[in-house]
């Protein structure tokens, strides 16, 4: 639905995706909590996933879900989409 503020389409509904940023638990309410469009770029273990796919219901299609797994992980719903260069 709707354009996003660099012009990607599209950004809801279809599968979750991979983000550049590594997961921390408490990233937003920590180091992130000050930090403006940055990522993450730390060595954690996992890697930070967004929004939901054609699996889920309505409630977990919103690109602001976060969920994590480890890198080496894939399954049929889980992608990326090359928004921005580091």
């Amino acid at each position: 639905y709707g354009v996003g503020c660099w012009g990607q389409h599209d950004l809801a509904g279809s599968m979750e995706e991979w983000v550049l940023d590594r997961y921390e638990h408490g990233w937003y309410s920590e180091t992130g909590y000050t930090c403006d469009n940055c990522s993450n770029l730390t060595s954690a273990s996992y890697r930070v996933e967004r929004g939901g796919g054609w699996y889920d219901g309505a409630c977990l299609l919103r690109a602001a879900l976060r969920g994590y797994t480890t890198p080496d992980y894939g399954n049929a719903y889980l992608g990326l989409r090359c928004a921005r260069t580091p």
